[in-house]
């Protein structure tokens, strides 16, 4: 406490303490010591002011309580606008007297600030707000005071995604929700079908990952919202509203309605949607490998026959396409099989059979388009320093010449099948997972075995990028925080990819993958990988539901707690992490016999992971273009402003730790890129 004026005779104390969890608001107590006998005199007022010469009023007390000595005051604060650090003034009054006048910073976590968002411009009496999908919505935070109409922007095959805030100030019962078809340019319409509407479930988080987060009700899992549906009173319930561009739409302006009916209520919203004239490929250029484990699906959804099995995994892999996210191994299911064939006089040879992991790779990298996968690779050793297990292939050892002689006929029968169906360019061997320096001439002993018997595969080793592995590796993956763009850029040149990932960390101040972190930071991770020149993206898990040191009678319920906790016997890794997507069944450990052949229910990190890679392709589009028209010799105002555009600004990111929270400044920036691929000619 900083005291800027102090009455005579009057000694002050000042605290600040949270709200409970959950409702975002701050409580100040003051308390002033002073000789006022039995006598209160004039009622005594505190006033609340935030900021400089232009402080918004945001609390009155006119009264207080007194047991004659002391006197003392308590008020609550639900409306801190930005996040960070906020420098708030407090002042006591005795009549017109100025008792005390002194100040205190407040740490205002980013979850609750209510500097975003607007009233729905023709629902001023409805309780229905909306914000851009990067920000998270407390259950309890204030409406937002400003008022403007729904807009969003998308090209032909991207999703754009919006939330609106419906907040009843008394209950509606159930309301019908309906969705109009979206009514274009020249007559055009798009199916209500492409208006995809989501429920914002919270999870309650008790300890928070980081210093940027903070325990209370968290936004994460988003169910399909029915067409009957009932609102909670006095609180917010958010709608992820998505929709999704057709490849055959005709660019311009278009508009739909979201309508909510009930008894007593009634409620229509305009959205205003704009598809720019380009086409966004539905392959990414971007690669990328997130783990699942097909196991853990079968087990929460409690899927036992083959058939449905099949039926739930396709559905979780057509949720991989649709956010452009490439699965470790879509083939999972199908692998390819190894196995030894004698001649006439005795001697082993190597039979690889492919059937049915050819069919189930036509379908996953061929028609889905998955550009990066795990391809599985025997006869490799394991282990960490100094506990070695030395490689085998199907029982003969590693140093034998029979191993020596069926690895290398395995690797060439391997790498020449994958060529053969032009899988090879996309396969990478991840063998070993963060080694330390203890083990690297074990780890490099085992890539130069891949290399000898497989030259074409690629392989990937998630660690920095290190000098003593030069040569051995294909693909280098650090962890965000470990990434040296210098040694990066050397090894691109040499013809090496670069990637990099998130898991139990980095923490703040980094970009994080973490339920309490902000929204933007799923977008920003994304726009620093376009900054950087990273080619890849790689997070450990989507659906890490449950650790069975912590939980070995039982599985976790990720719908009730969010916490993803160490393989070990104790400890937290944080909120959500290696946990994108939720299982359908929400309460696993009491239902056991419904079948939910169902594919999952996203995330928002999950569904912001996915504008992020929509987001760098507007990058990618837009650096193919000036690049055509620079080898075109075309030397234009629009080439020179896309040019220009490729650069990402100060005010969005300067370094992997300084970067806005602002998502109003990534729209408008996305915009502007936007009318630079159509200046260019975009695609068609």
């Amino acid at each position: 406490m900083t005291v800027g004026s102090l009455a005579a005779g009057v000694k002050a104390n000042l605290y600040a303490t949270p709200e409970p969890p959950g409702r975002g608001l701050s409580k100040l107590q003051l308390s002033l010591n002073e000789a006022l006998g039995n006598a209160t005199g004039s009622p005594f007022k505190m006033v609340v002011q935030q900021g400089g010469k232009a402080a918004e009023k945001l609390a009155t007390v006119t009264s207080a309580a007194t047991d004659g000595k002391h006197v003392s005051g308590a008020f609550t604060v639900s409306r801190w606008g930005r996040p960070g650090v906020q420098a708030v003034s407090i002042s006591a009054y005795r009549g017109d007297e100025c008792l005390f006048a002194g100040a205190l910073e407040i740490h205002n976590a980013s979850y609750y600030a209510t500097n975003f968002g607007d009233v729905v411009a023709s629902n001023l009496s409805s309780g229905i707000w909306w914000c851009p999908a990067a920000y998270k919505v407390p259950p309890f935070r204030p409406s937002p005071t400003g008022r403007s109409s729904v807009h969003l922007s998308a090209a032909r095959q991207e999703r754009a995604a919006v939330q609106l805030v419906v907040h009843p100030s008394r209950p509606v019962g159930v309301v019908q929700v309906a969705v109009a078809p979206l009514q274009g340019p020249h007559g055009y319409t798009i199916s209500s079908d492409a208006v995809t509407l989501r429920r914002e479930a919270y999870v309650q988080v008790s300890q928070a990952t980081d210093g940027a987060g903070c325990a209370g009700l968290w936004p994460d899992p988003l169910p399909l919202l029915r067409s009957r549906w009932k609102p909670a009173a006095n609180q917010n319930n958010p709608i992820w509203v998505q929709i999704t561009v057709p490849a055959h739409a005709v660019a311009g302006n278009y508009t739909t309605a979201i309508t909510f009916t009930g008894r007593s209520w009634h409620s229509t919203v305009p959205i205003n949607l704009h598809v720019w004239n380009f086409t966004l490929p539905l392959k990414s250029a971007l690669r990328s490998g997130f783990g699942i484990t097909p196991s853990t699906i079968f087990q929460y959804q409690n899927i036992s026959t083959q058939r449905d099995k099949t039926r739930v995994w396709n559905l979780y892999m057509k949720a991989f396409q649709r956010n452009r996210l490439d699965p470790y191994d879509p083939m999972a299911l199908n692998p390819y099989t190894v196995s030894l064939v004698h001649g006439p006089k005795g001697t082993p040879h190597v039979k690889l059979d492919f059937t049915q992991f050819d069919i189930s790779a036509h379908q996953m990298l061929d028609k889905l388009g998955f550009n990066a996968f795990v391809i599985q690779f025997y006869g490799l050793g394991g282990g960490s320093y100094p506990h070695y297990q030395k490689g085998s292939f199907l029982g003969y050892a590693a140093g034998t010449a029979e191993y020596e002689r069926l690895m290398k006929e395995y690797g060439n029968a391997l790498q020449s099948h994958l060529a053969e169906h032009d899988w090879l360019k996309t396969a990478y061997v991840y063998w070993t997972d963060e080694p330390q320096d203890s083990d690297f001439p074990f780890v490099k002993a085992g890539m130069q075995e891949i290399h000898r018997v497989a030259p074409g595969l690629k392989t990937i080793l998630t660690v920095h990028i290190t000098p003593a592995l030069f040569g051995d590796v294909n693909i280098w993956c650090s962890l965000t925080n470990q990434y040296l763009q210098s040694a990066a850029h050397e090894q691109q040149r040499a013809g090496n990819e670069v990637w990099w990932y998130i898991c139990t960390g980095p923490k703040e101040p980094y970009v994080g993958e973490f339920i309490d972190r902000p929204g933007i930071d799923m977008l920003m991770w994304m726009w620093q990988t376009w900054k950087y020149g990273v080619q890849g993206n790689l997070i450990w898990s989507v659906n890490y539901w449950t650790s069975p040191p912590q939980f070995p009678t039982k599985v976790q319920n990720p719908w009730k707690d969010p916490m993803s906790y160490v393989a070990g016997p104790s400890g937290e890794w944080g909120n959500g992490d290696g946990r994108y997507l939720y299982p359908p069944n929400r309460h696993p450990n009491t239902d056991k016999s419904t079948a939910y052949v169902e594919g999952p229910v996203p995330s928002i990190r999950w569904e912001l992971l996915g504008e992020g890679v929509e987001q760098w392709q507007y990058f990618h589009l837009l650096q193919q273009l000036v690049d055509r028209a620079r080898a075109a010799g075309i030397h234009s105002r629009a080439e020179q402003n896309g040019s220009s555009l490729l650069t990402i600004p100060a005010s969005i990111c300067t370094s992997m730790t300084d970067y806005t929270h602002d998502a109003s400044l990534l729209l408008a920036y996305r915009r502007r890129i936007a009318r630079a691929i159509e200046a260019l000619g975009g695609t068609h």
